[in-house]
């Protein structure tokens, strides 16, 4: 699978939304889909509403958002980086993890280090 193909994904915003049981569904479903009604993007099956199950829906329908504004944060890093102001030197473990998580979401490999 090239590395483009990896990194697609179902396009942000999602949202999550509870679906009762019905005669479709035996149980209930948390749905995490699409703003613009494109559809479900997945969905948590026999959702209790005991708060975990709608604490990870609303995380798993942060991801898109997550994932742009830590890029973002990255790119930012990056940036004042190549400025010798001593960013990698103070944030480095922070850029690494930034890094890592962006590379675990988009499947991809975190490249380089956080030396200059």
């Amino acid at each position: 699978m090239s590395e483009q193909a990896k990194q697609q994904h179902t396009p942000g915003p999602w949202q999550s939304r509870w679906q009762e049981a019905t005669d479709d569904f035996a149980h209930p479903i948390i749905a995490i889909e699409t703003c613009e009604g494109a559809g479900d993007v997945a969905g948590i099956h026999y959702a209790t509403r005991d708060g975990e199950d709608e604490a990870n829906a609303r995380l798993i329908a942060a991801a898109p958002d997550l994932l742009a504004a830590l890029q973002a944060v990255t790119a930012a890093w990056l940036t004042e980086a190549g400025h010798g102001d001593g960013i990698l030197e103070e944030h480095g473990p922070a850029l690494d993890a930034a890094r890592t998580a962006v590379a675990k979401a988009t499947g991809t490999s975190p490249t380089g280090g956080t030396t200059p």
